[in-house]
């Protein structure tokens, strides 16, 4: 289940409480998540590690009967489930190396370094990639603006000394680079969106993966 989906569904369930009250357990929730995540569990996991809603829902109301915080017993608790996996994932880091893996290392390093740097090159290029892209639009929107205005700035010039068609050649070429530029300015938005979530999904694709190959060793 997804953190969205989860505090959906635990609000529904408080429907019958004060806005506050639901709000205050929501947030809470959320941030357990979040922070769960962040110490390497997957969304799905850090929402199945708080347990289920029945046992969430009755926890928070019978806090609530009791003029309690709610968040209080959870934070004990979540601390503890904290303490334990930094304690296992502490035990699992500093595990001394075996003196075949220590030969396998060095035997393999002329293999594994340069697919190391390989792929380090690659990660660059595609974030170098994605935002050329967002880039050269930002670029290719000033350019047509820029255009724009001069051939707009030329047609007026002819008007002036009575130059009739090419002066109005430059103001339609004027219309259409602007309007161009305008609609580019627009699409820049979603580009800039587009790039920023390329650039999420593939930190955390990288991050999946490295957290994964600690865990495995």
């Amino acid at each position: 289940m997804t953190k969205e989906k989860f505090i959906l569904k635990l609000s529904l369930r408080l429907k019958d409480l004060a806005s506050d009250d639901i709000e205050r357990a929501c947030e809470f929730y959320s941030e357990m998540i979040s922070d769960r995540m962040e110490d390497g569990m997957s969304e799905e996991e850090a929402v199945e590690a708080l347990g289920s809603l029945d046992y969430i829902e009755a926890e928070i109301r019978e806090a609530l009967r009791g003029d309690k915080d709610f968040s209080d017993n959870r934070v004990v608790n979540n601390s503890a489930n904290n303490e334990t996996i930094n304690e296992a994932k502490g035990s699992s880091s500093k595990r001394e190396l075996k003196p075949f893996e220590i030969v396998l290392l060095i035997l393999g390093f002329p293999l594994w370094f340069p697919l190391l740097i390989s792929l380090a090159m690659v990660v660059l290029a595609l974030y170098i990639a994605i935002w050329a892209v967002v880039g050269s639009s930002y670029i290719a929107n000033l350019a047509l603006g820029i255009g724009g205005l001069s051939a707009l700035s030329a047609g007026f010039g002819f008007l002036f000394t009575a130059n009739f068609s090419p002066a109005g050649l430059s103001i339609a070429e004027a219309l259409m680079l602007i309007g161009g530029a305008i609609i580019l300015f627009i699409a820049l938005k979603y580009i800039t969106k587009l790039g920023i979530k390329l650039t999420k999904s593939l930190t955390e694709v990288l991050r999946g993966a490295l957290l994964g190959g600690r865990r495995n060793a």
